[in-house]
């Protein structure tokens, strides 16, 4: 049986990879506590209570009394492919989504940091806005105007500079740079260390630098 809910900023994180570590170990500006954790089998390593699967979790009556803040501690595979995070997203929607911004990152005040965003380590956000549960990782810098779509996620050490435009359901790897102004459409790739100079209208996967579509 699931224990009393003890905090009313603890939290259940969705998922038990390599990002649900990182959230561990960050620093975030509130205090929050993790409560638990929610994924397809046991995470031996990971120090948290297990809630069981996905469908197990959602089927108890657990979320109506004790509304506990989730967080999708889980992004891509491999691929790069977004689609499996934005299904378990729109599945708890209506859920109260705790978003977690590092003590080390650095957030301008007139940026916008939307619902269930996770802001991790030494990141730059500039007046900006990032979209919900959208995810900008270790030392990235997202600059002035840019705007970062639903469920996106940015990798370590990307740089965007003013006025990119990057759409919902993307995954751009760690080092990658993207020119001034450029808009990315949704669902779009881009490959660790690529450079995007020009827009991408049709969602792929591209790499290189300049990016080309590989697939």
């Amino acid at each position: 049986m699931i224990n009393e809910i003890k905090y009313s900023n603890q939290i259940i994180l969705i998922g038990a990879g390599g990002h649900a570590h990182s959230l561990l170990q960050m620093q975030p500006r509130e205090i929050v506590h993790f409560w638990g954790y929610v994924a397809p089998e046991r995470a031996n390593d990971l120090p948290l209570e297990y809630f069981g699967d996905d469908d197990e979790f959602r089927t108890t009556d657990f979320l109506c009394y004790a509304l506990p803040q989730i967080h999708f501690a889980m992004i891509a595979g491999k691929s790069g492919d977004m689609s499996r995070r934005r299904h378990l997203i729109e599945q708890y929607i209506g859920s109260k989504a705790a978003t977690l911004i590092s003590q080390s990152a650095i957030v301008t005040a007139n940026s916008h940091i939307g619902n269930g965003c996770a802001i991790m380590e030494r990141v730059i956000i500039n007046g900006a806005h990032i979209g919900d549960y959208s995810v900008v990782n270790t030392g990235a810098i997202i600059e002035h105007q840019c705007h970062i779509g639903f469920n996106t996620f940015i990798g370590p050490g990307a740089v965007l500079c003013g006025e990119v435009q990057v759409g919902d359901n993307c995954y751009i790897g760690a080092g990658v740079n993207i020119a001034p102004g450029v808009h990315i459409v949704s669902d779009t790739i881009i490959g660790i260390g690529s450079t995007v100079l020009h827009d991408i209208t049709e969602p792929g996967t591209y790499v290189g630098s300049p990016v080309h579509r590989v697939k």
